[in-house]
């Protein structure tokens, strides 16, 4: 019973890691204060952009903003500008981003055909922030300059002598300039003269590249869910089973949640907790951004462990009567993430923001959802002492946990032979 799965706890601490990058340019207000922040695709340690698929590199950029944690790459203030491939806007993909903390950029390939301006509007009328990238005016495109709310000029493309009469078609209109690619003092104050309300360049500051750790996504568990949630009648129950089973869904959903909406009343800790908060047609977004970022998956064995021990915390959970069973599911399954990112318990939290509760269950074992999930672990490593003082404090028999560890096992044969991971 045990020793397999104690190899595979020990296996997991060598699991392979990603190293991945995100670039930030600062873009200012007038009085030189920070509005907000541009992010960029970077694929290594140089700060250069090198893609060949756009919707891949956004998807990237989004993802990793996600993992760093939204607050620490861009602040709790200003705003991230996300650059965004005709694909993102058709898709709807842009919904994934909480309205009130991203701009979301048009890029200049993009044209004004019906279905885009249709779309924008829609998240216009959503509350999203447009703006429009390297963008240079023409009657064609005038339907995208009325949904605008910024329009980004090319400083250096456009030359400081023509900077006037290029922004004279916009004095129409109810937006804001940016002035981008600002590389001089004399730009810098031959664009303020102009009216422009924000401005990024290297004079004002050039991209800081950021690097970081992370989980890989399952891409065959992302998959999965994916074409699950094509089923415009899924019932949150399936939806939240999909999710749970694998780990680093788990994981990337409660972050993505509790980094993104950080205006909820309250941490989110369950999976059923996060799919009501943002809603079935969010987390279809999400799961399609986590595909789109094409990681690499984790070991399987490590995998099953994860869910063998979430569904025993649970079975034990609901066998003494605790209130919300699903939260030692949670418990259960995040108690490999130190193995996965190779790291402490103490930093993984940092980047999880949980409750106190489940985030002491998880670091110190103690009190009801930590020792629930120290016999677990007990259980599976044959440390036959430490379950009988457990046994005693949670009023469990040996018979119980021998059943709460079978149904454990029998549940993930079952969820992982019909999602054939």
């Amino acid at each position: 019973m045990s020793t397999s799965l104690a190899q595979i706890d020990q296996q997991g601490e060598s699991a392979p890691l990603e190293v991945a990058y995100l670039s930030r340019q600062p873009i200012y207000r007038q009085e030189m204060s920070v509005y907000g922040y541009e992010l960029l695709y970077r694929n290594g340690n140089c700060d250069s952009a090198n893609f060949i698929d756009g919707d891949q590199a956004t998807a990237q950029v989004i993802h990793n903003a996600i993992e760093f944690g939204l607050d620490k790459v861009i602040g709790r203030e200003e705003l991230a500008f996300v650059n965004l491939t005709r694909k993102f806007i058709l898709e709807d993909y842009c919904y994934s981003l909480p309205k009130d903390r991203v701009v979301l950029e048009v890029l200049e390939d993009i044209s004004a055909e019906d279905e885009i301006i249709t779309k924008l509007q829609a998240l216009s009328d959503a509350g999203y922030l447009i703006a429009l990238d390297d963008f240079v005016y023409d009657e064609s495109l005038r339907p995208l300059v009325e949904l605008a709310d910024i329009i980004k000029v090319d400083v250096m493309a456009c030359g400081i002598d023509r900077i006037e009469e290029e922004i004279r078609p916009y004095k129409d209109f109810k937006l804001l300039l940016l002035a981008e690619k600002v590389e001089t003092q004399d730009e810098f104050e031959v664009c303020k003269e102009l009216g422009f309300t924000y401005f990024q360049g290297y004079f004002l500051s050039k991209p800081k590249l950021m690097e970081g750790r992370q989980i890989p996504t399952n891409r065959i568990a992302a998959t999965q869910l994916v074409a699950k949630l094509q089923n415009p009648n899924i019932k949150p129950a399936e939806l939240e089973a999909t999710i749970r089973q694998d780990v680093t869904l788990s994981y990337k959903l409660l972050r993505f949640v509790n980094s993104m909406y950080c205006s909820l009343p309250r941490k989110v800790d369950s999976i059923g907790h996060a799919a009501m908060m943002i809603g079935t047609e969010r987390i279809r977004n999400w799961a399609s951004l986590l595909m789109l970022a094409s990681m690499d998956d984790k070991p399987r064995e490590l995998m099953l462990t994860a869910i063998i021990r979430a569904k025993m915390c649970e079975v034990l959970a609901d066998k003494v009567g605790l209130r919300l069973p699903e939260r030692l599911f949670t418990v259960g399954l995040l108690s490999v993430l130190d193995a996965m990112l190779d790291s402490t318990m103490e930093d993984v939290l940092e980047r999880l923001p949980l409750s106190e509760e489940v985030a002491k269950a998880l670091l110190t074992k103690e009190d009801t959802l930590g020792k629930v999930l120290d016999f677990a672990i007990s259980y599976e490593q044959d440390s036959w002492d430490n379950l009988s003082e457990l046994a005693g404090d949670l009023k469990i028999d040996m018979p119980m946990a021998r059943e709460a560890y079978l149904t454990a096992l029998d549940w993930t044969t079952e969820i992982t032979s019909e999602l054939r991971i």
